[in-house]
């Protein structure tokens, strides 16, 4: 057995020697009484690192967490011995570094060398030139950064072994690593830590990655949950498991709770997601901020075989051929969903910019932007959301016959009110025997879709052009007050199937 001495009745301490097989103490008589260990279990010697108490109570036998290590090569095992004897040496007397961050245990301590304070930024400008070791004790009620996250971060960082690490970890000990890699201000291990758990969320993961994001102020992480978060809610995909009065898992009063087993609860505010909302809406300024200038493009439509649906548009650039614009519609009557990446469907994904409804004889049509509306907001329970808002309006002329051009009217939003534009008209040529418009070389192929953009019939200020130039291409071009988002919307109402005009 090994005998150790405690200073005080609710400070952890390091315990090391021979023989080093070590259990749970069977007595504690006091604040300053010896604490036995007896030996029960064999442990080979070069595995055995630290032994942290984590949990001492005066009234209970203290509670004792082993750190092994697989079996060092000879060559370092004697200096690891030599190190660890340091370590117990200068606990003796030791610097104490306490931790604002909350922890699953009510207390724990570790006792670094001078090698390991000095390898890791959180601790290296804490320690002393004379200072042999620093103890380190984490308080608090509830987190995931353990002791041994803590040792398991600066090991492996140094022996460049993140990668593996993150890999065999499973989904408790990455919560753990990720916090150490917080607090040991190590990005290597975070970054590796919230990739995978990026990758992994899961309705019963996400509360606990939300939890954890926002103790630590990471935005990336916290960014991934809440789309999580609105994809399931908003989709109707919740677990069972997620009931209102009952279940571990539940969103009420505003609040995301996750429970465990005993009393243990963890729980996010929603109102915390606000700052993924107000970032959403920078990023998506771009594409629904008009230009001075006129922007030219491309819109490309994709059908499958015959013609049939789905269809998507594509809108690109002409300069660079960069798609910034992605539309899909499932049926001849459907509405179009924008996107501002391809690939994605969903009206809850990060990328989705809006949505473009017709009506049902194809004589009018809405755009609205990626804000929800009052369905989906109902079914968020709470999540901060942006309420949607009509952006862009166009009609269509009656005109059953098909005896004379389309005539067309634009509504714009804008920050200085309401535009409103209009088809500017062909004119008959009698040569050709059709009406005609000029395109300035833009627009290749006659089309009843051609058609330009004016205010108040001016022809030198023109606004939009949109025309066919090959099979399924047209060119769109158009610039202020009508953003990207706007022109691509009244391209889709020119191809889209109307009823009531020919």
């Amino acid at each position: 057995r090994l005998l150790a001495r405690v200073a005080h009745g609710n400070y952890g301490f390091v315990v090391a020697g021979r023989p080093a097989n070590v259990t749970m103490a069977t007595s504690c008589l006091g604040a300053s009484a010896d604490v036995i260990a007896h030996r029960v279990v064999d442990v080979p010697p070069d595995q055995v690192r630290v032994l942290v108490v984590v949990s001492f109570d005066k009234n209970k036998a203290p509670r004792i967490e082993g750190q092994l290590r697989p079996p060092a090569p000879e060559s370092l095992r004697l200096s690891r011995r030599l190190a660890d004897q340091v370590e117990l040496n200068a606990a003796v007397d030791p610097i104490v570094y306490t931790l604002a961050v909350p922890t699953w245990k009510q207390e724990s301590t570790a006792v670094l060398s001078r090698q390991r304070v000095m390898a890791c930024p959180r601790f290296a400008d804490i320690l002393g030139e004379s200072d042999n070791a620093l103890t380190v004790t984490i308080t608090g009620d509830q987190s995931f950064l353990t002791i041994d996250a803590v040792f398991e971060c600066i090991e492996r960082t140094r022996d460049e072994a993140v990668v593996s690490l993150v890999q065999s970890c499973t989904s408790q000990q990455m919560f753990s690593l990720f916090c150490a890699g917080k607090f040991l201000l190590l990005p290597a291990v975070s970054d590796a830590c919230r990739l995978a758990l990026c990758d992994s969320l899961d309705p019963y993961t996400v509360p606990l990655a939300a939890w954890v994001a926002h103790q630590h102020n990471d935005e990336e992480l916290m960014t991934r949950c809440y789309w999580f978060l609105k994809e399931m809610l908003g989709s109707r995909t919740v677990p069972s498991a997620w009931d209102e009065n009952h279940g571990s898992v539940r969103v009420a009063d505003g609040v995301l709770h996750r429970a465990f087993e005993g009393s243990r609860t963890v729980t996010v505010p929603l109102s915390a997601f606000e700052s993924v909302v107000e970032a959403d809406t920078a990023k998506k300024a771009r594409l629904l901020t008009p230009s001075m200038g006129y922007t030219l493009c491309q819109l490309h439509r994709i059908r499958q075989a015959d013609g049939a649906y789905p269809h998507v548009y594509e809108v690109r650039l002409d300069h660079n051929d960069e798609t910034i614009l992605v539309g899909h519609k499932e049926s001849e009557q459907s509405v179009v969903h924008i996107f501002s990446q391809p690939g994605v469907t969903s009206q809850f994904a990060e990328c989705y910019m809006g949505v473009v409804e017709p009506g049902f004889w194809g004589t009018s049509f809405h755009l609205f932007d990626s804000g929800a509306s009052d369905a989906v907001a109902s079914l968020c329970k709470g999540l901060p959301l942006r309420r949607r808002r009509e952006l862009c309006s166009v009609g269509y002329e009656t005109n059953l016959l098909g005896d004379c051009p389309r005539k067309i009217t634009v509504q714009v939003e804008c920050e200085d009110g309401k535009v409103t534009m209009e088809n500017l008209a062909p004119k008959w040529d009698s040569k050709i025997g059709s009406y005609a418009l000029p395109f300035f070389g833009r627009v290749k192929l006659a089309s009843a879709k051609n058609f330009q953009l004016v205010v108040d019939g001016n022809r030198d200020n023109i606004f939009f052009i949109f025309g066919k130039v090959q099979k399924d291409v047209f060119a769109l071009d158009f610039r202020n007050p009508l953003s990207p988002l706007d022109a691509f919307a009244i391209a889709i109402s020119s191809l889209a199937k109307k009823r009531a005009v020919a």
